[in-house]
């Protein structure tokens, strides 16, 4: 069976919402034509999968590895961040004198600014606490962006900035000065 659609395209638009009758409609063919299709589709490419997920999780093996020896090698106050396997979860790590890699989840450090605890700097012109609300509401980080009239990359390297130097608040905080 010729497959004619871009079936990535079709199960981008389904994942983000678009039902499979509307996307059936839209390509003028029969749900049931779809459907067969999807399942050729997915009989073709499971395979790959298979052979890309195996590879992929060698890969976070030896990433995490990695990221165990860049804390212990990593200068003092530089934020380290990685994905453990198996938790697609960032993490973020600061190091300091004392305690090499203290680690503190994405969703701690996001709650701490959004609770209102996360202090301005002058050299960041960013209310982030406003900016990470309306993230979490739905924002793209790009769109934040044009909305303030800069490029993604500049906010970029100022969000990264800024949860630096929270990292350190909140390790200091800790005790771990």
């Amino acid at each position: 069976m010729d497959l004619p659609f871009d079936f990535k395209a079709i199960l981008k638009r389904f994942y983000d919402g678009t039902g499979y009758a509307k996307i059936a409609a839209d390509l003028n063919i029969t749900l049931g034509e779809l459907s067969v299709m999807l399942d050729e589709y997915r009989k073709r490419v499971a395979p790959l999968a298979k052979k890309w997920d195996d590879w992929r999780r060698e890969q976070d093996t030896a990433v995490s590895e990695k990221s165990e020896d860049k804390t212990a090698d990593a200068p003092i106050g530089e934020v380290v961040e990685f994905t453990e396997p198996g938790n697609e979860e960032k993490q973020y790590y600061v190091t300091d004198k004392e305690e090499k890699g203290t680690q503190i989840g994405k969703d701690e450090l996001e709650n701490f600014i959004l609770g209102g605890y996360g202090p301005s700097y002058e050299d960041l012109p960013y209310d982030f606490t406003e900016l990470l609300s309306r993230k979490r509401k739905g924002e793209t980080w790009m769109e934040i962006a044009q909305s303030l009239k800069i490029s993604s990359s500049k906010l970029s390297a100022d969000w990264s900035e800024y949860i630096k130097r929270i990292k350190a608040v909140l390790d200091g905080e800790n005790g771990a000065a």
